[in-house]
């Protein structure tokens, strides 16, 4: 598994305690796989969420147990498609860069960065 491009939004106001985190994730192994756990270390605790849409132009955020990957596939994580919802302990800063780590069923753990950045970058 290759994960990269990691994001993760800035809270709009100071007091909110929920955001989501993004990457890019490929599965490179001729074998589906899943992702089963984040761990976000003292940023927070992590969840899994998909966005389900209800008609054009409306939708709404629906917490799953897993990811999962088929072969090859490759996974561009946005507000949008499956993605990452942390509940922060702590504020987070625009440029910070933060250290994670993915598990995988299959393919076991792997480490990943990714940046604060505003809402939409």
């Amino acid at each position: 598994m290759t994960v990269s491009d990691g994001r993760v939004y800035r809270p709009i106001l100071d007091d909110r305690q929920m955001t989501a985190l993004f990457f890019t994730v490929t599965n490179e192994a001729t074998a589906g796989d899943e992702l089963i756990a984040v761990d976000a270390g003292e940023v927070g605790e992590t969840m899994f969420s998909d966005h389900v849409h209800l008609s054009e132009g409306s939708g709404r955020m629906e917490m799953i147990d897993s990811i999962t990957f088929a072969p090859e596939q490759t996974l561009a994580m946005t507000a949008f498609t499956q993605n990452i919802m942390v509940h922060l302990k702590r504020p987070l800063e625009l440029g910070e860069e933060l250290d994670f780590t993915l598990v995988f069923r299959q393919a076991g753990e792997v480490r990943a960065s990714a940046v604060v950045v505003r809402h939409g970058e």
